[in-house]
C-alpha cells in the first residue's frame, strides 16, 4: 500500500503509536492484577469475574499489539518501497547510461571497420 500524502502516512504513524500504548496499558494491567489476585489476601475470594477481566486485558495486549505490528509493517514497507523505487530509478538510468555507452562504442568501432574496408 504506498501512501499518496502525507497525511495517510502520519494517520498510520499515530495509529500505531495508539496501539502501542494501549497494548503496554493492557499487559501493566494484567500484571497488576495477577500480584493483586495471586500474591495477596484477595485470592481466598477470587471469582470467575476476576478471572474474566484478567482474560480480556491480556486477550486485550495481544490484540492492540498485533495491531500495532501491523501498522508498524505497512510504515515499513512503505518507507523500504519508496527506497527501493528511487535505487530503481538510478539503476536504470546507470544501466541505461552504461549500455548507450558501449553500444556508441561498438557502432564507432564498426563505422572505423567499415571505412577500412572501404579503402
Amino acid at each position: 500500500m504506498r501512501f499518496n500524502n502525507r497525511n495517510a502516512q502520519e494517520l498510520y504513524y499515530f495509529l500505531f503509536w495508539l496501539y502501542l500504548g494501549a497494548s503496554i496499558f493492557c499487559f501493566l494491567m494484567t500484571v497488576i492484577l495477577l500480584i493483586i489476585y495471586y500474591l495477596t489476601g484477595f485470592s481466598d475470594s477470587l471469582n470467575v469475574g476476576s478471572l474474566f477481566l484478567l482474560m480480556v486485558f491480556f486477550l486485550g495486549a495481544f490484540y492492540f499489539r498485533i495491531n500495532a505490528l501491523h501498522y508498524h509493517r505497512i510504515l515499513i514497507e512503505n518507507e523500504n518501497r519508496g527506497e527501493g523505487i528511487q535505487e530503481d530509478i538510478q539503476f536504470s538510468k546507470t544501466f541505461k547510461l552504461n549500455f548507450m555507452s558501449k553500444k556508441q562504442d561498438k557502432s564507432t568501432k564498426n563505422t572505423k571497420k567499415k571505412k577500412r574496408s572501404a579503402r
